[in-house]
């Protein structure tokens, strides 16, 4: 599983050069003021409004894209990451489907997506982790009617 693990390296550099960004705008703009937050935020409002010369507005560009795109990233971690302790994906959250959700602890459903080795997944892309079952059947949560006699775990 790539896409995990690339995320949150993407994350933490993006964090890094951040912090790394608005250092330099601080030490560019001068002290800490609101120029320097709108420089960060908002870099064309704040060279239209002759806060930054150009080689500013470039700096400050790059600071603002790598604070939106951190926050970004940031999000879809965090969007699925819920969808994962759901037991969901993300059709099934928006049609409000709970048919595989509910049943597993969270430990399984983190096995369930990346595998045996999910904790390792999480750091490095290049390990390899098996899956468990073939990727195509998983237990469903069945509910007992009245003219049903079995109550039981079916796999579709």
């Amino acid at each position: 599983m790539f896409v995990p693990s690339f995320f949150l390296q993407k994350t933490i550099g993006l964090f890094y050069c951040n912090i790394l960004h608005v250092d330099y705008t601080y030490e560019l703009v001068g002290t800490f003021s609101w120029r320097v937050i709108v420089a960060c935020l908002f870099p064309f409002g704040a060279w239209l409004f002759r806060i930054l010369d150009h080689f500013s507005l470039l700096l400050s560009f790059i600071c603002s894209t790598s604070i939106v795109l951190s926050l970004y990233v940031l999000f879809l971690i965090i969007q699925q990451i819920y969808l994962i302790v759901n037991g969901q994906t993300w059709h099934e959250y928006g049609k409000n489907i709970h048919i595989y959700s509910g049943q597993k602890n969270l430990q399984t459903n983190f096995e369930v997506v990346f595998g045996k080795q999910w904790y390792l997944m999480l750091f490095s892309p290049l390990i390899s982790s098996p899956p468990i079952g073939d990727g195509m059947s998983f237990d469903i949560k069945t509910t007992e009617t009245n003219d049903a006699r079995h109550f039981e775990t079916k796999r579709i």
